[in-house]
């Protein structure tokens, strides 16, 4: 491929990347760069390392009011057409990704990404809330957009050229200052930057500033109504993960499971009404599998009210030998887990798991029981000791008050 017709390419797909963390996907490069997939992981990617970032984004309105066409609109064009005015509000939020490798099996990694919300900032920031999970499966060169091999991007050139900038700089951010690599790329609807440490790969910072038309609406003066996107994520640190079962030996179902469904039930409690337990289904689907790993597609239904349809949600899941509340443990590597024990506490976000429960569970089989808790929230997962598979989980999140409970009612 010519210069010129890679660097239209580079264009291409940096910008088509986003800020990390949305929609974990394989790294683009590999389409511009095949030989990128067969380079070595950078060191220091191995089972339990996490990587911590700050994220947070923010939608931003052309203006205070939208107008859309309706018969019975107050607002009136110069032909007569009529609109409604509807309040045009920004919305934002803040909180934490944290990415961890959950397994690495020669030239293959498994990533488990979660994400956390918060309000307020500095020392009025709240409680942690869960907001959900992704996840990433492919080449270890390149984890998604969280790292790119440093061998690679020792080998990419400087740019500057319209629509893409490439610059080797120093990068401050906190204590140390970073030899790094920055991409920008501009095109007709925003601008896109990444930030890599040419030593160690890892992805420093990662933002977008991005527009687009809001269907149907448009501004006083009758322009197409627009808003604006502003994303970013930025690299907090890493650390090793250990945990008791991650030498264990992967449970032989792993090689043949299908598909997982759990059936349960979510609550909100208000002061002073009734609880109303509304019923929610999870179906887990194989995607792919490894000797290590399951990618599952998730599927969350949740009931409404009388005549409407559930609510459904989908997306990606993982489930690695090195990874709490995931969908199966090894057997053999939680045999010595004991009540009370405590497994992991983290620096940043204060999340602590422990083992709150070893006994017989309702249908007499023997259950193991993780906890991963903050002030925001609480994850419960347990495991049937003798097979490993996840046999019942509860999620209650503080803040809002919401017990979620399921358990395991078929598997294929």
């Amino acid at each position: 491929m010519n210069r010129v017709a890679k660097t239209v390419a580079l264009v291409f797909l940096l910008s088509a990347l986003g800020v990390p963390g949305s929609t974990a996907q394989e790294n683009p490069l590999f389409l511009l760069f095949p030989h990128l997939k067969n380079m070595p992981a950078p060191p220091w990617v191995r089972e339990g390392m996490r990587l911590t970032y700050f994220s947070s984004a923010a939608s931003i309105p052309e203006g205070r009011h939208l107008y859309f066409k309706d018969e019975n609109g107050t607002w009136v064009d110069d032909q007569g057409n009529r609109y409604r005015q509807e309040e045009s509000a920004g919305a934002g939020g803040h909180g934490y990704t944290q990415i961890d490798v959950v397994a690495l099996e020669g030239q293959r990694v498994a990533l488990h990404i979660k994400s956390l919300g918060m309000t307020g900032i500095g020392t009025q920031q709240s409680a942690l809330s869960l907001l959900g999970f992704d996840a990433y499966q492919g080449p270890s060169a390149a984890g998604s957009d969280w790292w790119i091999s440093p061998q690679f991007l020792a080998s990419v050139e400087e740019r500057n050229e319209q629509g893409l900038r490439i610059l080797r700089m120093p990068y401050p951010l906190g204590q140390t200052t970073y030899r790094a690599i920055r991409f920008q790329t501009e095109d007709p609807h925003g601008r896109h930057v990444r930030v890599y440490d040419l030593d160690s790969g890892v992805l420093l910072h990662a933002g977008s500033a991005v527009s687009g038309r809001i269907s149907g609406s448009f501004t006083q003066e009758l322009r197409p109504g627009t808003s604006g996107m502003l994303s970013q994520s930025t690299f907090i640190g890493a650390r090793q993960v250990t945990l008791p079962w991650m030498q264990g030996t992967p449970p032989p179902w792993l090689a043949t499971l299908r598909a997982l469904r759990y059936e349960g039930t979510t609550t909100v409690y208000i002061p002073g009404s009734p609880a109303f337990p509304l019923p929610v289904a999870l179906t887990a689907q194989t995607v792919a599998q490894g000797g290590r790993w399951l990618l599952l597609r998730a599927t969350d239904l949740l009931a409404s009210v009388p005549g409407l349809p559930p609510s459904e949600r989908h997306s990606s899941r993982i489930s690695g030998i090195a990874q709490t509340g995931g969908f199966w443990l090894p057997p053999d590597g939680i045999a010595t887990l004991q009540p009370g024990q405590h497994l992991d506490t983290d620096p940043v976000t204060g999340i602590a798991t422990s083992v709150s429960f070893r006994g017989a569970g309702q249908d007499g089989r023997p259950l193991v029981t993780l906890v991963e808790s903050c002030s925001g929230y609480s994850l419960e997962c347990a495991y049937d000791a003798e097979n490993g598979l996840l046999a019942a989980f509860r999620h209650e999140d503080r803040k809002l008050n919401q017990v979620t409970e399921m358990r395991l009612v078929q598997t294929q």
